[in-house]
């Protein structure tokens, strides 16, 4: 596709062609004159084409609907994004009043991207210790009574906290790039706990 062309190559693509009035022609002459591959025939056709009916092989400005995206549109997305990383798809397009395509397309156009942050909980130095020896004495109970296993309820759980705290399924937030921030939150929250099985 001509897109993928420089201005210098499309410029010397219709000189080509106007000298030689052949497309195979301007293909064989190419490596004479650019170190690149040379253009395929369509390629080198819709060019010239394109010169012909238009006077220019650039892209004559499209009639139709404007677009919703103008230049204080995305100033205000960019800005509204830089402020508060953690608004979803849904809340920035009913803030800015664009649909929610046309916010990703805008998302697009400035690079931002979901990150999901990764929970790590902070050890203490005797953590370690109590790991081990938990582990030992499941090892030991299970070496007593191999049945044990079989009296263990397995469940899948839900938790549902009483505050806002951050769980990585409901917090996103949009960036260029992934910034690595150390957040201290509450381990022990009021809570409901609901098993199933």
């Amino acid at each position: 596709m001509y897109a993928t062309r420089t201005t210098d190559e499309r410029v010397a693509i219709v000189r080509l062609f106007s000298k030689f009035e052949s497309a195979s022609k301007v293909q064989r002459q190419w490596s004479n004159h650019f170190d690149t591959t040379p253009p395929h025939l369509v390629t080198i056709s819709s060019i010239n084409r394109k010169f012909d009916e238009n006077g220019t092989f650039e892209d004559l400005p499209r009639s139709g609907r404007p677009t919703i995206l103008s230049e204080e549109k995305l100033d205000e997305i960019e800005e509204m994004v830089t402020s508060n990383p953690q608004l979803s798809i849904h809340q920035g397009a009913a803030r800015v009043g664009i649909s929610k395509t046309t916010y990703q397309v805008a998302m697009k156009q400035f690079h931002f991207k979901p990150y999901r942050p990764a929970l790590i909980v902070d050890l203490n130095e005797d953590d370690f210790d109590r790991g081990s020896e938990l582990c030992e004495s499941w090892i030991e109970k299970f070496e007593n009574d191999p049945d044990l296993i079989d009296c263990i309820f397995w469940s899948d759980e839900a938790k549902f906290n009483m505050n806002t705290t951050v769980n990585r399924h409901n917090c996103t937030y949009w960036a260029k790039k992934i910034h690595t921030k150390k957040l201290k939150y509450q381990i022990h929250n009021k809570e409901s706990w609901f098993g199933a099985d």
